[in-house]
């Protein structure tokens, strides 16, 4: 299982492939979807990501903003 996580800030983007643990929760007969991603800490983690792309094995599964985001 390939996880490609694609965070785009104001200044760039950068992607993050080590995934330890994702819940993406779609409703049915919504155009939109809800992702909680957990991912170890990278020296990017400087910037506050606006916008997700998630990829799971060359497949976008969710595509949108940056509601809330925690680094631990």
């Amino acid at each position: 299982m390939n996880t490609v996580c694609k965070c785009f800030t104001a200044s760039g983007y950068f992607e993050l492939r080590e995934c330890l643990r994702f819940v993406l929760v779609r409703d049915r007969y919504q155009p939109d979807s809800s992702l909680d991603i957990t991912m170890p800490a990278q020296e990017y983690f400087d910037s506050i990501p606006l916008r997700v792309q998630f990829t799971l094995d060359g497949r976008l599964l969710h595509d949108g903003i940056v509601r809330e985001a925690q680094y631990t």
